[in-house]
């Protein structure tokens, strides 16, 4: 992996555009398990590339006062569905990306099958790579191993574009506290993302360079709003910077049509969460079952982004008391001490125990 930067550091030197920006580590590859502790709201998560699938969710540690975006962060789910080599490509091009440089060299040879999973990789670990540049197969120099793209801002609106981002991603990052189990974290980022969330059904006259922001999971973070898509990528890498395990789905030809949302992993109970079909800040749709979405998206029709169906049961069961019932509730009460969630609603309160 090292050889693989250097060699992209010295082919890219000659790039007309160079921005600052913070450096990230390298590719680690790492099976270190996830505490059952999590950071503080300003904790970094470190970067865990699992070798397998069996690999745990990316560990954590206490730093400093602010959190700070890793882009480095390959939930095992993630790296399971693209290949421990699409990550590594992912991160050498984000790099270079963060950098200001418009070309990484990311190996020779690769065919159009890997590019659609280094799409999938950029989308969920760089939102705004996807979302602020122009690329493709015809972008990569096949013998050279040099992948290129079009930065569609400025280099001073870019390095705006990362601080607010950053920003952004912090103020998401601090619903969580130190002691949240996963399945905390996660209940509160889903309710953080999805409160202000609106849809965004007017794309057809916008021109490509448009149509990719405005579906990218960097609008759904930034402007809370998007397609289907924006929303599955942008929880996943939310839940991704929370060292949650997690990986955006798909359903394909499915009674109401194609449909993304995300597949969560809590050690060992897989189950769905649709922030689309939760905008407004309901909990319909977190940690829902493959039964329960069966009526509008039948298990057959479920994917993982590499085109393999879903090789688990996707069932969780701990959260059945807030789906189907009530439209008209909110989150009341966060109990970080207790792990305990009170939500009310016309006919009274639910309280909902995760620890």
């Amino acid at each position: 992996m090292t050889d693989r930067r250097s060699i992209s550091r010295a082919i890219c030197a000659v790039a007309l555009c160079i921005c600052t920006a913070p450096a990230l580590s390298s590719c680690v590859v790492s099976d270190a398990p996830l505490p059952k502790n999590s950071p503080e709201a300003t904790a970094a998560v470190s970067t865990v590339i699992p070798t397998s699938a069996s690999a745990s969710t990316p560990s954590v540690t206490d730093t400093a006062d602010r959190y700070e975006i890793d882009y480095h962060i390959a939930p095992p789910l993630l790296v399971e569905t693209v290949g421990e080599d699409v990550i590594c490509s992912a991160q050498t091009v984000t790099d270079a990306f963060l950098e200001g440089i418009s070309a990484a060299y990311i190996g020779t040879g690769y065919d159009e099958v890997y590019f659609e999973l280094l799409r999938t990789a950029l989308h969920a670990m760089c939102p705004p790579f996807f979302a602020f540049t122009s690329w493709g197969y015809d972008s990569y120099d096949a013998a050279a191993g040099i992948l290129s793209w079009e930065t569609n801002v400025s280099c001073s609106e870019l390095s705006l574009i990362l601080a607010g981002f950053s920003d952004t991603v912090a103020e998401y990052m601090s619903e969580i506290r130190k002691g949240d189990i996963p399945e905390m974290r996660a209940a509160l980022i889903y309710h953080a993302f999805t409160l202000d969330a609106a849809y965004d059904s007017d794309t057809d006259a916008v021109s490509d360079a448009e149509l990719v922001l405005r579906t990218s999971a960097y609008n759904a973070i930034t402007n809370h709003t998007g397609i289907c898509t924006s929303f599955s990528f942008g929880l996943a890498f939310l839940f991704a910077q929370a060292g949650i395990d997690c990986v955006p789905v798909k359903s394909t030809g499915a009674p109401l049509g194609d449909h993304g949302m995300t597949l969560v992993n809590f050690d060992g109970k897989y189950s769905y969460c649709d922030a689309t079909w939760d905008m407004g800040g309901t909990f319909q749709f977190f940690c829902s079952s493959s039964e329960e979405r069966s009526d509008f998206f039948p298990p057959e029709t479920m994917s993982m982004y590499d085109g393999a169906p879903i090789p688990y049961t996707v069932y969780d069961g701990r959260f059945d008391t807030l789906h189907g019932r009530f439209y008209d509730f909110e989150l009341e009460l966060v109990d970080h001490e207790r792990q305990l969630l009170v939500f009310r609603h016309a006919e009274g309160v639910i309280n909902i125990d995760i620890d």
